[in-house]
């Protein structure tokens, strides 16, 4: 895969470091997708550290949900699916894992985008909840019902079950 290098932009008074998340925010601005804040704070666990490109807030919720977004050019979801390599994935959905080590309420989202469209090619959203024996789905316009990731979800998950809502 040819990298393309990001195009600093200024999007409402706020440098962004690429096009790609200017138009998202658009995106999140045009369908009134909740308030949201780019680059609001990185996270750190014994990995790594994480920082999302925005963090969407639902105030209608009363702050109970609050979703951290990582997005990421379309072709690397159809790179990954048609090659049947998952890593290039997984490694995204890894990194932004490092949130739940000091937020496990956290909804995490991976939107994969192309610029100009009107709606993510596909999203996966992550969880961790005692409910649950998972921690991501696969949701696209496509498919009818989401599709559990067959990747990522580290060992620690069930520790942070315990934790969870």
């Amino acid at each position: 895969m040819t990298a393309i290098k990001a195009r600093p932009t200024l999007y409402r008074g706020i440098q962004m470091r690429s096009r790609l998340e200017a138009d998202y925010a658009a995106h999140l601005d045009r369908t009134g997708a909740g308030d949201w804040d780019y680059e609001p704070e990185c996270f750190a666990g014994p990995c790594g550290q994480w920082l999302p490109d925005f963090r969407r807030n639902f105030p209608e919720t009363g702050g109970a949900y609050v979703e951290y977004v990582e997005v990421k050019p379309a072709r690397i979801l159809t790179d990954s699916m048609e090659s049947a390599d998952l890593k290039p994935v997984d490694d995204i959905l890894w990194r932004m894992t490092q949130a739940w080590w000091s937020n496990q309420r956290a909804i995490l989202v991976l939107d994969f985008w192309e610029y100009g469209n009107t709606e993510p090619l596909a999203t996966i959203v992550g969880t961790i909840s005692k409910y649950s024996d998972h921690g991501w789905e696969l949701r696209a316009p496509s498919l009818a019902d989401a599709l559990i990731w067959p990747g990522c979800l580290p060992a620690e998950a069930e520790e942070w079950r315990k934790g969870a809502y």
